[in-house]
């Protein structure tokens, strides 16, 4: 039977002397007269209704009066609608708020779910471990660019020359590399390090960087509508450098590279 057709009724008795006819115009009064908001069609109400009646005729114990049905009709109606506000993020109390009013209704499905702790967990224990594998000048070298971030610095820093320092910069990569894949083929070291190439504001290839400044006014133009290819063309470097210097990809040499 579907809840389009008419609710089941006749003489047959179901409980406490009501029978469905008696329980039929109960649940049409508590649905059909003194109406208030109530969610999905007139169909669905009837079947909801019924199915409180009902229920509510074979829990209790003594026959029931009919207005005492009738009342757990519209209570059931009652948290149909409310559940249906709170599935569509109705602030309870204030409807007129609108749908997806309640704050933890957006933060659900509006903000996505929370990402894992776990990548950065193991990398952090990872690093940690393998850290301690490197030769101790391996680490030196290490830390020291990391802190400067200019591998001419750094070399002065730990009392290095400029080549022996290079070397233990890559061999500590090498080993690094080599522990964090455990006996895989490790992945090659990075072919350009974005850091400081000298205090000449040079490449790792000796060519002129474009400095913060540069950087600053070329962004300034292109937000003007100047056109990617014509900066490149003047700075003299493709526009996928340009471009990346322009996003923050890329590092900029400091302006003062170019009074050194």
């Amino acid at each position: 039977m579907t809840w389009r057709d008419p609710l089941p009724y006749g003489t047959t008795t179901v409980l406490h002397d009501y029978t469905l006819t008696h329980l039929n115009r109960l649940v049409r009064i508590a649905v059909l007269r003194g109406y208030r908001p109530t969610p999905g069609t007139i169909a669905d109400q009837l079947e909801t209704a019924w199915h409180a009646v009902v229920e509510h005729l074979c829990t209790t114990t003594e026959a029931p009066q009919p207005g005492e049905l009738i009342k757990a009709a519209r209570a059931a109606l009652a948290t149909e609608y409310r559940d249906e506000l709170h599935h569509h993020g109705y602030l309870a109390g204030d409807a007129g708020a609108g749908r997806e009013a309640m704050p933890a209704y957006q933060r659900y499905w509006h903000t996505g779910p929370t990402p894992s702790s776990e990548a950065s967990v193991v990398e952090r224990i990872a690093l940690a471990q393998i850290w301690e594998h490197l030769a101790p000048s391996e680490r030196e070298a290490l830390e020291a660019l990391a802190e400067t971030g200019d591998y001419q610095k750094a070399a002065e820093l730990v009392g290095k020359k400029q080549g022996t320092f290079n070397v233990l910069v890559r061999n500590g990569r090498q080993r690094f590399l080599a522990a964090w894949h455990e006996g895989e083929t490790p992945s090659r070291v990075w072919r350009t390090d974005r850091r400081v190439g000298s205090r000449k504001g040079t490449d790792t290839r000796g060519r002129n960087r474009l400095t913060t400044s540069q950087v600053e006014a070329y962004r300034d133009r292109r937000a003007d509508g100047t056109t990617i290819r014509a900066l490149a063309e003047e700075a003299g470097v493709n526009e996928t450098t340009l471009g990346a210097l322009l996003r923050g990809k890329y590092r900029p040499a400091p302006d003062k590279a170019l009074a050194l």
